[in-house]
């Protein structure tokens, strides 16, 4: 082979953990006869999750297709179950030595689907397009990753809001992740928001399964349209909304935010979170106060003259923000 003409495969160093953890997969995966599609689901993030997975878990695939001992390993044991198999995942380990550049040149030569990462800023509005024809309507302040190849399709929603046009895949479900919670669907439409350790779910067309991972036992939700679930760290709330209301808390699609007997402190931060300059109750008593109407989520000063001229308040405007008291 001359010098120089060709390059070899970059070095990779892979972790024991990491090994025994492609290992275990590789074991369950060909010998477990109740494998599941949650265990492939399980699988298949774990790859995703770094080249490093991948090419651990290609290599010890690569050295069990060559190894002459391939009946002494069919033992069914669970996935988490690693130490039971420690000393054939070492023999496993050695033997993928040798096929070690194949497979990293395989890694390299799969074309594959990087996270894709979305954001708008506060008052900004974008529409994302995947390729499975799914549609994400990204709010203000909104941040979400996306992961969608022939295997899986996945969104984590970082922060912010999103409205979901789901395109229907039966076999490969739609994910979204946000504070430790799951919503899982076919093909619908629904909107989430993260804000905190609060997410916010409202079912518009179709069916999702609502998954409070971070709720210790409590068993998944099914949701149907008209339902909304509300999950913090300690509570988890289903509650059904009317069709005005399901259209007004997605009024910002139309740039507009909608207010029916809404206590002003509840107004405002509606408001601020759509603009730099920040609306401020001055008490708690004010905040209190309600107020009806559809305003443009960039117009501080219309709601301010409506504070002032319907409800009789007093205001205050300074250099970023607008103050209103009694």
């Amino acid at each position: 082979m001359s010098g120089g003409s060709e390059q070899s495969a970059p070095a990779i160093r892979l972790s024991g953990e990491v090994e025994e953890r492609a290992a275990a997969y590789v074991v369950a995966r060909r010998d477990r006869d109740d494998w599941s599609e949650s265990d492939q689901a399980a699988l298949d993030a774990w790859v995703a999750q770094s080249m490093l997975h991948r090419v651990a878990y290609l290599r010890l695939e690569a050295a069990w297709a060559r190894a002459d001992r391939v009946r002494a390993l069919r033992q069914a044991r669970p996935v988490g179950d690693v130490r039971g198999h420690a000393g054939l995942f070492r023999r496993l380990v050695a033997g993928a030595a040798i096929v070690t550049g194949i497979s990293v040149a395989i890694y390299l030569a799969i074309p594959q689907a990087p996270v894709a990462r979305y954001a708008t800023a506060i008052g900004g509005h974008k529409i994302v397009k995947l390729g499975d024809g799914t549609q994400i309507e990204l709010n203000t302040d909104t941040a979400i990753r996306v992961l969608v190849n022939r295997e899986q399709r996945k969104v984590w929603l970082d922060r912010g809001e999103a409205f979901f046009r789901v395109a229907h895949d039966p076999a490969h479900p739609f994910v979204v992740e946000a504070n430790q919670r799951r919503v899982t669907v076919l093909g619908t439409k629904f909107s989430m928001r993260r804000d905190g350790d609060v997410t916010d779910v409202a079912l518009f067309e179709g069916r999702v399964r609502f998954d409070p991972k971070g709720e210790g036992a409590r068993a998944p939700v099914e949701l149907v349209p008209g339902d909304t679930v509300r999950a913090t760290s300690q509570t988890l709330t289903l509650a059904r909304r009317s069709q005005k209301a399901m259209s007004d808390s997605v009024a910002w699609q139309r740039g507009v935010v909608v207010f029916d007997r809404t206590p002003l402190a509840d107004a405002a931060r509606q408001f601020n979170r759509y603009n730099s300059e920040k609306i401020i109750i001055a008490d708690e008593q004010t905040g209190k106060i309600t107020i009806g109407g559809t305003f443009q989520t960039d117009n501080i000063a219309g709601f301010a003259r409506v504070a002032h001229s319907v409800l009789g308040l007093h205001v205050q405007i300074r250099p970023g923000e607008t103050i209103i008291s009694q």
